[in-house]
């Protein structure tokens, strides 16, 4: 049986050796570190987040800024990555819209997981009833075609919510019931454990068996799942505004740049309208899913500490 970390250290000072103990922090960095993809990821993700956050100030023109006498102009010394059907600059914009669209998957993403968690915690722990009407209402949703379901409820909102906060909304609706799934089957497996049958025993409140000593470990599938969470959120943006039923314009995000791409004449003859947008959203959702597996790797408990 392993020694606690107080008693190795005691031993070890009355013996005459300092002895150094990993921590928990300690052995999860040096698994990460080792996913060499991971870190690349790391890297492209934080890339991305510095110059959409920088935009106003390495952007080369004004975002909103139409020039009549400059539409669909191919890339130039003046304009990089040309400019749309209105004249606006297509850099400048695309620097701009990966504020949009990377905040709509973070917080989408802080949306799905905060009704998930509390709603499956609730149903993992009390069971019974309560856990047959979440997990039903769950199913209820799950039961959709995601995409339907998303159209209706953005078609729905009322246009006095800005479009960008009415797609984050939607989104994180949408997609709790996996997080609740994914928190019940762990409060399931853990309401069997001894220290839960112990804190139950001194009279631990369900408050505070929930989130003191259930909820924290349960953190690591939890942080796996948000992180992969934002890649698919990304892409569900890219869709509805796609659709014209996300973010609309004249705020830029990824998806709706990519509506430029709507006829032949532009697929064929304009890729400086399009290629871009897709390129971004590709790298974006490449890096957080390779963030994502690397942080699957490193939290997985199954993995020797060496």
């Amino acid at each position: 049986m392993a020694l606690p970390e107080q008693d190795v250290r005691e031993i070890g000072a009355l013996q005459g050796h300092r002895v150094e103990v990993e921590t928990w922090g300690r052995i999860f960095w040096r698994r990460f570190r080792r996913n060499r993809q991971a870190l690349a990821g790391c890297a492209v993700l934080l890339f991305l987040i510095a110059i959409s956050v920088g935009a106003p100030w390495i952007a080369p023109h004004d975002r909103d800024y139409a020039d009549l006498t400059k539409i669909e102009l191919p890339p130039s010394r003046e304009h990089p990555l040309g400019t749309d059907q209105i004249g606006r600059d297509n850099l400048t914009r695309l620097l701009y819209a990966g504020r949009i669209s990377l905040l709509v998957g973070v917080v989408a993403v802080a949306v799905s997981i905060s009704i998930g968690t509390l709603l499956g915690a609730v149903a993992g722990y009390v069971g019974g009833w309560v856990d047959n009407i979440i997990m039903r209402v769950a199913d209820i949703i799950l039961s959709f075609p995601l995409l339907v379901l998303l159209i209706v409820l953005a078609s729905i909102i009322p246009p006095a919510i800005p479009s960008h906060y009415a797609t984050m909304a939607v989104i994180g609706f949408v997609s709790w019931p996996g997080v609740a799934r994914l928190v019940r089957g762990e409060f399931l497996s853990l309401r069997e454990r001894e220290f839960v049958e112990a804190g139950r025993a001194m009279g631990a409140g369900t408050n505070r068996m929930i989130f003191r000593h259930m909820l924290p470990n349960s953190v690591a599938p939890l942080i796996v799942s948000a992180t992969l969470g934002v890649a698919g959120a990304i892409l569900t943006e890219s869709a509805l505004s796609f659709l014209g039923l996300g973010v609309q314009p004249p705020l830029p995000s990824w998806g709706n740049m990519l509506t430029d791409a709507l006829t032949w004449r532009v697929l064929a003859m304009k890729p400086w309208l399009w290629v871009p947008p897709g390129i971004m959203i590709f790298v974006a959702v490449m890096a957080i899913n390779m963030v994502g597996d690397g942080l699957r790797d490193a939290l997985d408990p199954r993995l020797k500490n060496d």
